[in-house]
């Protein structure tokens, strides 16, 4: 004979178990079933243990978690330094100030809103930004069960889709221009953003064995941010044809530096050292200082749009 002991408590999942009774007889399965159920109620029920054990495990606060959520999620998930820094940066000037010393099952809708209110000069994507780190943040405390349930809704702005600027063709062709009266160190620079496409980190990183002078191909495997290497955006080699313009620069660009002594980077200082993605722009012979880095992409076109943009040297010679 079979009996079910079940232990019920409103708003939760039951307690259940099925037992086969050590005895034959039903009037003997009986008695052992009455004995069994004198024994359940006189010990406390699971239930009741397992809420017991949830309170008393301590929460963590925000500020006490975010190290661990660091250490144990972010880096192990092997994500890029700069989002490593920039996830660094939300808790230390937005997360922390606010909700650092309230628990996580105790962040509520009415904080939520609170932050949003506190960010309304910032741009919605910015606050989005902010708005998904916290929102993972508690969503890896309910995985590693550190607590129970979601404590809040998070809701994310709704962002408008801005149509992005990019340079026109004869205004690309006067910055070449410029930037070829300048030195070929410049022009170089500009040709990689403009006519390759590449971001400013895909352009301190690369290196001349990516260059392929014979097919004319840049070969973007690798992506510096501050004094980190890693891997692109998107964590995808990609091959870029290149332009006659942008061949010619470089290759006039190695006759000047010669080969390599110190390190292999195509953009490299006097002394031939690598540069910087946030290194102070190297001062051409007689001229000025440039007011900011020249290793910089704003307002290139986008490398999925080089397919429509002319050559730069087509764009010169028709002007």
């Amino acid at each position: 004979m079979t009996i079910k002991v079940r232990e019920w408590k409103k708003g939760s999942m039951p307690f259940r178990r099925r037992v086969k009774a050590p005895v034959e007889s039903k009037s003997a399965a009986k008695r052992w079933g009455e004995a069994k159920e004198r024994e359940l109620l006189i010990r406390p029920s699971p239930v009741l243990l397992e809420q017991q054990e949830e309170e008393r495990k301590e929460v963590p606060t925000l500020e006490a978690f975010k190290p661990r959520y660091m250490t144990e999620y972010a880096k192990a998930n092997r994500e890029k330094a700069s989002s490593l820094h920039g996830k660094e940066q939300i808790f230390q000037n937005h997360l922390l100030p606010r909700l650092g010393k309230k628990r996580l099952d105790m962040i509520s809708d009415r904080d939520v809103q609170g932050l949003k209110g506190s960010l309304a000069e910032r741009k919605p994507k910015t606050v989005n930004n902010i708005l998904t780190v916290l929102g993972n943040t508690l969503r890896v405390a309910v995985r590693w069960k550190v607590i129970a349930t979601m404590p809040c809704s998070i809701d994310l702005l709704k962002v408008s889709n801005l149509k992005l600027t990019f340079y026109e063709f004869e205004q690309y062709a006067r910055l070449a221009q410029a930037a070829h009266q300048i030195d070929v160190w410049t022009l170089v620079v500009v040709l990689l953003g403009g006519d390759a496409g590449l971001r400013r980190g895909e352009m301190v990183a690369l290196r001349w064995r990516n260059v392929d002078f014979v097919r004319r191909l840049l070969r973007i495997e690798q992506a510096a941010w501050r004094k980190t290497v890693d891997t692109p955006k998107g964590g995808r080699v990609r091959v870029i044809p290149m332009t006659a313009a942008l061949t010619s620069a470089l290759q006039q660009y190695r006759c000047l530096r010669g080969e390599p002594a110190l390190d292999d980077r195509v953009l490299c200082d006097n002394a031939g050292r690598p540069v910087g993605g946030r290194q102070p722009a190297r001062i051409p012979q007689g001229g000025p200082a440039p007011s900011r880095s020249p290793v910089s992409n704003r307002g290139f076109a986008h490398p999925a749009s080089l397919c429509r943009a002319p050559d730069y040297a087509e764009l010169t010679r028709g002007g």
